[in-house]
Formats: C-alpha cells, structure tokens, sequence
C-alpha cells in the first residue's frame, strides 16, 4: 500500500517485513504490538490490502 499517500510518509522497510508477509498469507490478520512510535502502524499500512481509521467519522458511521 503507498504509505505516502495515505499518512504523507514513504515507508522505511523494517527487520519485520518478511515474517509479517508470511504470517498474514497463512493466517490473513495478525497483531502487532510494540513500543510507541516503533513503527507499528506504518508496517501495517504497508502490508495490508485494505485499511479503516476507526477514529474516521465516515467510518463510525458505517460501524454504526
């Protein structure tokens, strides 16, 4: 996914990359969990194939 249009960032590879690959092919959601400002939600927005801001008013209410 093009992290750069979504959040203004291009996105850093990390250490983490192929292992998350791996693990969503076999398990297709995963937890990431870590420090504040480790990178967290970058890794994921470069990973997935869809995302949804849960903070996203457009998105409570579809939720709703």
């Amino acid at each position: 996914m093009d992290t750069a249009a979504i959040v203004g960032h291009a996105y850093r590879p990390r250490v983490i990359d192929a292992a998350l690959t791996r693990a969503l092919a076999s398990a297709g959601a995963v937890l990431i969990e870590g420090a504040r400002a480790s990178g967290k939600t970058m890794t994921a927005l470069h990973a997935a194939g869809s995302y949804a801001f849960i903070d996203d008013p457009d998105v409570q209410q579809a939720l709703s």
